[in-house]
This record gives structure tokens, sequence and C-alpha cells, in this order.
């Protein structure tokens, strides 16, 4: 007896794995990031990380920054508390050696760097990032690898999503968010605020509003078309001084970001599709301080701004004619400027010290991959 009880509990026991095999079917992950074009991920020679905007939300991640920590290769360091500068290094390689790309609009500096501090998880479909170089095809800011963050779409009949949390240091997060699609049309939104007093007692409190949206259209079975833009005001209060001391109760920087991003394809032939994507990404900044300087009694005015922007369009082809490879080609022009003043003076009085600078430049490129 004792032997059919032992024989019949390990029976329970494998049945639902068996069960499980046979029921559940495995799905693969499609990345495009690492070729410009949809590809299986088991087909890729590059390593590809892919995070969903469902796992971010179950796990409470509101920054893209926290969501890229636990990817391997990727180490982030944020200068001081919520809203300061943070920085991202992919394989060793310097800040600047990642592309970054929100629904394929690249936001890097013109130098290559970006600031991840204000970039949230609101609205977010996936992240993909892709170790190794991609100079190749994204420029020589993509040396170490490609992040690229994708906008949620809607599928399905009309969905309305509202979360609201709070926690400590006086932290309060809100966010609505609505999709779905008709016919041949989907569409997705959403905005949240997002508020904290910081780490330190006085002048630490940080404010990010985002609203995100994008629209598809698909006319025919062959042909399809997206419209996205994603924008972000956000405010950062910072009490330290150049030696890290708590003593400023004015310092504070503003940054406004405006991204939008447009793409259509359509199939010409049985194996050929080409694309036609454009974008632009809008940046204006202001730091702003009144303090005593080191050493004097008189309050001084000090204040940053700076506005860039850059543009972009792009064409691209690719052919899947071939029986185990794809062969990508494209040409993108893209378009940056930046404008910068920097004033000081004592309060009251006149400004006394102003410098400006102002440049821009254009690139043409044409790439391609087997």
């Amino acid at each position: 007896m004792k032997k059919i009880f032992v024989f019949a509990f390990l029976a329970l026991l494998a049945a639902p794995k068996a069960y499980a095999q046979d029921s559940v079917a495995t799905l693969s992950t499609v990345v495009i990031s690492a070729s410009k074009a949809p590809v299986d991920r088991s087909r890729l020679t590059q390593s590809a990380t892919v995070i969903t905007g469902e796992d971010l939300r179950a796990r409470g991640i509101t920054r893209v920054s926290d969501a890229l920590q636990s990817v391997p290769g990727i180490s982030v360091a944020q200068n001081g508390s919520f809203g300061s500068v943070t920085s991202l290094f992919l394989r060793g390689g310097e800040s600047r050696y990642t592309k970054v790309l929100i629904d394929g609009v690249a936001v890097n500096q013109s130098g290559g760097y970006f600031d991840f501090s204000h970039l949230t998880t609101d609205n977010v479909e996936r992240i993909e990032v892709v170790r190794g170089p991609a100079s190749v095809l994204y420029g020589a800011d993509a040396v170490t690898g490609v992040i690229q963050i994708f906008t949620r779409r809607g599928n399905g009949p009309l969905a309305v999503k509202a979360d609201v949390r709070g926690g400590t240091h006086d932290t309060r997060e809100a966010e609505l968010g609505v999709n779905g699609s008709a016919r041949s049309v989907s569409y997705s939104l959403g905005g949240a605020q997002h508020h904290t007093d910081g780490l330190f007692d006085f002048n630490n409190n940080y404010d990010n509003g985002t609203l995100s949206g994008s629209i598809g259209f698909a006319p025919k079975p062959t042909s399809s078309g997206r419209i996205s833009a994603r924008y972000t005001n956000a405010e950062f209060h910072y009490p330290t001084d150049f030696t890290g001391a708590p003593v400023d109760t004015s310092s504070y920087r503003v940054q406004h970001r405006l991204t939008l991003g447009g793409d259509a394809e359509t199939s010409i032939a049985k194996n050929a599709i080409v694309q036609l994507l454009a974008g632009t990404n809008e940046v204006s900044d202001l730091t702003e301080d009144i303090a005593f300087p080191f050493g004097s009694t008189t309050q001084r005015h000090s204040a940053d701004h700076s506005r860039a922007h850059r543009r972009s369009i792009e064409g691209r082809m690719k052919l899947t004619s071939l029986e185990a490879a794809n062969l990508h080609v494209g040409g993108e022009l893209v378009w940056e400027g930046e404008k910068s003043t920097s004033s000081a003076g004592p309060v009251g009085g006149a400004t006394t010290a102003v410098s400006t600078f102002n440049a821009d430049r254009s690139t043409r490129s044409v790439y391609a991959e087997l």
C-alpha cells in the first residue's frame, strides 16, 4: 500500500508538468534595434535584452534608469537625489558611447551624452538594449550599444488605466492612460505626474510631468504608418554647492523635452519592404542660482540657458529574398543645432558677465547590413 501511495503521489506531481509542456507555446522575442527591422532574437549575433512595460509596471519601476540597472553590462551613476544628473555606462565604455532612441528618434546630445534623470517608464511598451558596437547602423554614438524605448501601442477595445502611488520623502505619483484600436487605427495616450521632496531637508524637490502618445494606421495589409510624441517637463532643486555641502536654498534646473517621430512602410514586392522615417528632438535647459560666492558678502545671480534640436529623415529597404539572411540598406540626413547663454551679476545690479554659443551641423550617411 505504501508503494502504491508513493507512485500515485509522483504521478500527480508529473501530471501538471506534462500537461504544461503539451499546452503552453513559447513565443519568440523580436528585436528591432539590432538591425532597424524586426528580427527574431535567436538569429541575432549581438547580445540583446528586452524589458517589457508590463514587467516594469508589475515591479513598480517608474524610471528608465532603474529598469536598466538590472541589465548585464550596464552601470548607472546618479549624482545625488532624485532628478540629479544620471549617467549610463555600457560594457565599460564612456557615457557618450551609447545611442539612446525613443521610437526611433535619437535623443543624445550632439556630443553623444544623454542624461537619464528625467526619462520615465510612463506609457512605455518595451525597452530594447543591444550590447556591442552598432556604429554601422547608428553612427559614432553607438560605440558600445543601443538603448531604444518604444511607446505603448493600442490593441483591442478601449481600455482606461489609472495608478496612484505614494511613499517616503513625500513621494506622490499619478498616472492615467487610454489605449485601444478600431478597424485599421490603433491609439495610445498616457499622462503622469511625479513629485518628491528629495533626500535633503530643504530645496531638494523634484517634479516631473510626462505626456506620451502614439497613433498607428494600416490602410491595407502591405502598408502601415505610425506617429508618436513624448513631452517632458522636469524641475529639480539641489541645495549642494561645489563642495557637496547642502547650503544653497535657491539653485534649481528645469528641462523641457519634446520628441516627435513618424514612420511609414510598404511592401513593393514579395520580398522587399521600403520604409521612410522622420523625427525631431527639441530640448530646452535652464540652470539658475542666487548665492553668496565663496569669500564674498554680496549675493550674485547666475543663469545658464540652452536650446538644442536634432532633426532627421531616413529611408531604408529590407530585402528578404535570401534563404538564410536579410539585407538592409539605407541612408539618413541629420541636422543639429545648439544655442546657449550664460550670465552672471550682483543681485539687483547690472549683469557683469555674459557668454554665448551658437553652432549647427549636418550629417549625411549611408549604411548596409547583411
